[in-house]
């Protein structure tokens, strides 16, 4: 629907309320239509703005606006609804002070599962294996808590309410953008595929009120090709290659690649996706460079390869458990 159109809505429905206070019904109806989308919303607050600049005694011959012309033509009605709107605006502040934040919503994954989740304002989540978000969507900002693991986020335009993932009271803000966000035991790691991402560090009392200002300590921007760590403190942005991306982005096709990462490394990572305990019993084996891509959960499979490509004996000690050393 073009803006117009909308704007021709916002004008109606202003008619519709205006004179009368609005019944129970008219409110619930209006409460749908504006929560239907951010431009809905939008309209009515640039229309209201502008009626509200206008001065019916003194700007007689103000022009109406003109996306509202069609229903305000005559100048009677016109100044029957601006004299009006301080009585519906009145009308509606309780309506709007009412106007309750959707209910926190959890999406979870279990170890070897991915899951995609379309977000109410048309965002979109990629959640990776053993991964939990909380969405709290409110009024003022789109707010995401990840609990665990790994997302991919695509974030709809929206200016007037930020995109904010918070991760141990670290937040990432971001408008009309693409990134993904690790949380693990060794703290957060971004990597930004499209626009740029606000990186900053906040307490635990600042969760909720991170639209309103003054409560976050900006860390850093990260753009678009850029990846960050940040554990006890920030490390510098390193720029990826398009192989590189790739290869971070693996597990979005259900797939894990190593481009000679130590065997620990990749033990760890690969362990991600399965509940079988892969042990490594020769220290100096857990420094042998390992590459190659890998079909996440396929434990077997990537058993098989090492020991086929590697110097690796591979010893089952029980249904649960295997013990890598090295083969002599």
């Amino acid at each position: 629907m073009s803006r117009s159109d909308i704007d021709r809505e916002a004008c109606a429905w202003i008619a519709q309320l205006d004179g009368a206070r609005p019944t129970t019904a008219d409110i619930e109806a209006f409460r749908e239509w504006v929560n239907r989308s951010p431009r809905h919303r939008a309209a009515i607050e640039r229309l209201s703005e502008l009626w509200g600049e206008l001065n019916v005694l003194t700007e007689l011959a103000v022009p109406q606006p003109r996306a509202c012309q069609e229903r305000w033509r005559p100048w009677p009605v016109l100044l029957v609804a601006l004299a009006s709107l301080a009585v519906v605006a009145t009308a509606l502040i309780p309506f709007f002070d009412k106007i309750q934040p959707a209910p926190p919503v959890l999406y979870a994954t279990s170890v070897g599962e991915q899951r995609g989740v379309t977000l109410p304002d048309g965002s979109s989540v990629q959640l990776n294996t053993a991964s939990q978000l909380r969405v709290a969507y409110s009024e003022k900002a789109r707010e995401l808590y990840l609990l665990e693991g790994e997302g991919y986020f695509e974030v709809a335009h929206d200016p007037g309410r930020p995109f904010i993932v918070w991760v141990d009271g670290r937040s990432v803000r971001a408008v009309g953008t693409a990134f993904s966000l690790r949380r693990d035991a060794g703290g957060l790691k971004l990597l930004v595929t499209e626009g740029i991402v606000e990186l900053a560090e906040g307490s635990e009392q600042a969760k909720g009120r991170s639209s309103r200002g003054g409560r976050e300590s900006v860390l850093g921007t990260v753009k678009q090709g850029q990846m960050v760590h940040l554990a006890e403190k920030l490390e510098a942005a390193e720029s990826l290659s398009d192989g590189q991306m790739a290869r971070e982005l693996a597990w979005r096709q259900g797939m894990v690649s190593f481009a000679g990462e130590p065997l620990s490394l990749v033990i760890d990572e690969i362990s991600r996706y399965t509940e079988t305990r892969i042990l490594i019993e020769d220290p100096a084996l857990r420094n042998l460079r390992i590459g190659g891509y890998f079909r996440a959960g396929d434990t077997e499979a990537m058993l098989d390869t090492l020991s086929a490509g590697f110097p690796i004996e591979v010893e089952r000690l029980d249904e649960s458990t295997v013990l890598l050393r090295q083969r002599h």
